[in-house]
Order: C-alpha cells, then sequence, then structure tokens
C-alpha cells in the first residue's frame, strides 16, 4: 500500500497532485512577462525615454509577452501529456512508429497501428485519446 502524496499550498488548491511540468510552466507563465517588463524599463531609461513613454510601453510589453508565454506553455504542456499518455495507451511497436504531427509541440501525434495511420489526440486535460475524427 503507498501512502498518498502529501498536499497543501497551491497543489491543494488546485485540487490535487500537479504534475511537475505544469508547474514549470505557472512558473514560466509569471516570471517571463515581469523579466521583460524589467529589461524594458531598464532599456528605456537607459535611453533617456519620457516617463509617459516608459509607462505606455512596458504593459504592452509585458502583455504581449504573458499571451504569448501562455499559449506556448498550455500548448507544450497539452503535448507532453501526450507523450505521457502515449506510453500507457500504445504498446511498444506502436510508440516506434510514434511521431509529431506539427513544428513546436504538437498536440497531435501519428502513429501506425494494424497498417493503418492513427492519431493520438491531447484530451486538454493531462490524458489523450486514440482517433483522428
Amino acid at each position: 500500500m503507498s501512502a498518498a502524496p502529501p498536499q497543501g499550498g497551491l497543489t491543494q488548491a488546485l485540487g490535487g497532485t500537479v504534475p511537475f511540468h505544469y508547474g514549470l510552466g505557472y512558473l514560466a507563465i509569471v516570471t517571463i512577462p515581469i523579466v521583460v517588463g524589467v529589461a524594458v524599463v531598464v532599456a528605456a531609461i537607459k535611453g533617456k525615454l519620457p516617463i509617459l513613454t516608459i509607462l505606455f510601453i512596458t504593459p504592452i510589453g509585458m502583455l504581449l509577452t504573458f499571451v504569448l508565454t501562455t499559449f506556448i506553455v498550455v500548448r507544450c504542456s497539452n503535448s507532453y501529456d501526450v507523450v505521457l499518455a502515449a506510453k500507457k495507451l500504445l504498446n511498444p511497436t506502436e510508440r516506434k512508429t510514434l511521431h509529431g504531427a506539427g513544428f513546436i509541440c504538437p498536440n497531435v501525434y501519428t502513429f501506425q497501428r494494424a497498417g493503418k495511420k492513427t492519431c493520438l489526440v491531447s484530451d486538454g486535460d493531462g490524458g489523450a485519446f486514440v482517433g483522428c475524427g
């Protein structure tokens, strides 16, 4: 009999155990826009820009970075979920033929099953399902 993992803080607030790659994703979503904001302010001050320009440019840079970071983190997290689910859903022969159908962090993977090309797709909830439709 195994003991349940300890829960507390953010893990408990999110309703249970949070996979490690989700934690890294949350960290990236929070810290990258802050770092970009600080970098924009420092660059603007060194460039002797007026304070109103700094106050206008910094939030825009942080917002754009937040949107881009969130998109990439969610996409890559779902892609990693599919790879983890493949270990449970596919046999070793099928896993050898598994290929991502995309450039960066694909959410659809194709593999050969009984001589036919089949898909493994993210379910958006930490797992995956087999089927292309």
